[in-house]
């Protein structure tokens, strides 16, 4: 009996034992669960955030690039409108209608186009000026401007403008 009692108790004692390491092995497994549960969290919140981030930062520089862009075109804007200001302070120097007067008195009558030149030579333009204002060639515009010294009688090499303003 004694034996049977032995044998009872060493198997209580298995069994304890037995269930202790199953409650251990079980606490273990839950813990490790849990941590990688938590550094999947962990993670997913990081790659979150430095996504944010990211996107936060590609807007800044968006934006930075936005601005640079504007204060180009509001430089070139302010350039456009001082050579504006420069042109029509050219157009008050010369007298317009006084000039336009004296050519139809005393000049025979030119064809549109050959008035379009004129006019553009009485603002003293420059031929690559003319050329991209009128769309034309500077072949085309050194023949119209041939055509009015001819129709003038003027040489060459004698300034159309300063002969228009002196008439």
């Amino acid at each position: 009996m004694r034996y049977e009692t032995q044998r009872k108790e060493s198997e209580i004692l298995k069994l304890k034992n037995q269930k202790n390491k199953e409650a251990n092995t079980r606490i273990i497994l839950i813990g490790a669960l849990i941590m990688g549960f938590s550094i999947t969290l962990f993670i997913f919140f990081w790659s979150r955030q430095k996504r944010i981030n990211d996107r936060q930062k590609n807007n800044i520089l968006k934006n930075e690039n936005q601005l640079k862009i504007r204060q180009v075109e509001n430089i070139k804007l302010e350039k456009q409108l001082k050579e504006q200001e420069l042109f029509y302070q050219t157009l008050k120097k010369v007298n317009v209608e006084q000039i336009n007067k004296s050519i139809k008195e005393k000049l025979v009558p030119f064809t549109t186009c050959l008035r379009r030149k004129k006019d553009q030579e009485e603002f003293s333009k420059v031929l690559k000026e003319i050329t991209n204002i009128l769309n034309l060639s500077l072949s085309t515009v050194d023949q119209r401007r041939h055509n009015i010294r001819k129709k003038l009688g003027l040489s060459g090499d004698q300034n159309l403008v300063s002969f228009l303003i002196t008439i």
